[in-house]
């Protein structure tokens, strides 16, 4: 894990050179690439930013957008920043850097389910283009696509390897596993796939679960919502802390949005450009509807994984996730998988609150496999 550690203690460093800052998953990284520019997620983790934030945004406004505001202040060190309007917060930061910095809006529709909204999201796919392709007064080439597409297909492969050994003994801890899944969008992609390779192969020289299950340390728990960024790592850290196997996640910071590839029907900018709308299209994010997608995913991981318990992760004032816990509960229910809905920010205050919580969800986790 050292490369990991080692590239998490600089993740605020922003690239030299050409850059883009993007929030959110929805943004589709390849053409970035392409246009011969890094890009760079600037959501942020930290409490200390949220504070200065709040001279320009509510106190009981999104952690996640006051501690990026905070972080980056009022010029964000890149060419472009690219946005996607999942959500207020987001809406609101696009605006108030809007002033004094090239910002690119990206309309996201409500739903992914009619052809109507996937051919709005394929416009908005082909807008983010020409802004990249402006910005940088570069043309986005199908070579230089493809071979984008396919060293972020290459990463998302990694990844989908190293879950699959999650299905049997935990030779990585959950928590871990969440740093490397973030840290693929910090990394550069050759030194991060190596580091990747490496922990593939140490878990393979393990002995593979053929029958039953085999536990790492306790109950193994399925960590969903809102996302978790260093250095705010206390819920993942709690769920180990209080003797749970953190299985793995799915959150947009971790592994939920690395289940898909790209995969163009050919090999035209056209077919490209409608593949990476596609795949976006199925991130699950609860800023659309209806909840059915994102159920049969949950559903199945539950399945594969032999899923114990859902902790259900909520930011304050993120509603998109607290109506998914709500909705989530419902659907627990029939499957007999209980559920944890925990609300927190990133204060340290709560940190003994959550432990109590989350140590009795834990125990009330044994009791039942006990039975």
């Amino acid at each position: 894990m050292s490369p990991f550690y080692t590239a998490a203690k600089h993740m605020l460093r922003t690239p030299d050179g050409p850059s883009v800052g993007y929030m959110c998953e929805f943004v589709p990284v390849e053409l970035i690439v392409a246009v011969g520019a890094t890009p760079y997620r600037m959501c942020t983790g930290l409490q200390e930013t949220t504070f200065s934030a709040e001279e320009y945004l509510p106190q009981t406004f999104c952690p996640l957008i006051k501690s990026t505001m905070g972080a980056y202040g009022e010029k964000p060190p890149f060419d472009l920043v690219v946005i996607p309007a999942t959500c207020d917060g987001r809406k609101h930061l696009g605006e108030l850097y809007s002033d004094d910095v090239n910002v690119h809006m990206m309309d996201v529709p409500i739903t992914g389910e009619t052809v109507h909204a996937r051919m709005l999201w394929m416009k908005e796919v082909q807008r983010l283009r020409k802004a990249l392709q402006s910005t940088f007064d570069k043309k986005i080439t199908a070579k230089g696509l493809k071979r984008a597409i396919l060293e972020e297909n290459g990463r998302r492969e990694l990844m989908a390897q190293l879950l699959e050994q999650r299905k049997g003994d935990l030779t990585l801890s959950g928590s871990d596993l969440m740093l490397v899944a973030l840290m693929s969008r910090y990394m550069d992609v050759d030194r991060w796939s190596k580091a990747v390779n490496v922990l593939i192969a140490s878990g393979s020289k393990r002995k593979t679960r053929k029958e039953g299950r085999t536990d790492r340390s306790g109950p193994r728990i399925l960590l969903t919502g809102a996302p978790v960024i260093l250095p705010n790592w206390k819920i993942p850290l709690l769920i180990e802390e209080s003797g749970g196997a953190l299985v793995l996640d799915s959150l947009c910071s971790g592994t939920r949005t690395m289940w898909q590839t790209a995969e163009p029907s050919g090999w035209s900018i056209q077919e490209m450009m409608i593949a990476m709308a596609d795949r976006q299209m199925m991130s699950l994010c609860p800023c659309q509807i209806p909840f059915d997608a994102a159920w049969a995913r949950i559903r199945t991981v539950i399945e594969d994984f032999q899923i114990d318990g859902i902790i259900h992760h909520v930011l304050q004032s993120c509603h998109p996730f607290g109506v998914e816990a709500t909705l989530m509960r419902r659907r627990m229910e029939e499957l007999d998988v209980p559920l944890l809905s925990l609300e927190t920010d990133y204060s340290q205050e709560d940190v003994e609150q959550l432990r109590t919580r989350i140590e009795a969800f834990i125990e009330m986790l044994e009791g039942r496999s006990n039975r």
